[in-house]
């Protein structure tokens, strides 16, 4: 990986919660070109296991009303990296990120 790919798993693993997760993926794509991003299988499986292992992907069970686990997709993690990285200024200072290139 490159350092600012290092950097954006550094930054994406500062994320705590659902919901912020959810206000990226629903913020728009738009023409910033990534040029520098290495969005291999690396950067998103150790964000995946990250968020994983934080627990940031429970959901409360319709039926039982308890919490169980639950887990995000390959593609979900991607579609965030992208979105975040089209945005990483916005993002950063909307959710307190430290900078990943320091």
């Amino acid at each position: 990986m490159n350092t600012y790919t290092e950097a954006i798993e550094r930054e994406l693993k500062q994320l705590s919660s659902y919901e912020q997760i959810l206000e990226i993926k629903e913020r728009d794509l738009n023409a910033t070109v990534l040029a520098h991003l290495e969005l291999g299988e690396g950067l998103v499986n150790t964000v995946r296991d990250d968020w994983n292992k934080k627990g940031i992907f429970k959901r409360i069970s319709s039926k039982s009303g308890e919490t169980e686990d639950s887990y995000c997709t390959r593609p979900y993690v991607q579609q965030i990296i992208l979105r975040y990285c089209q945005n990483r200024s916005f993002f950063r200072s909307r959710f307190g990120i430290e900078d990943g290139m320091r």
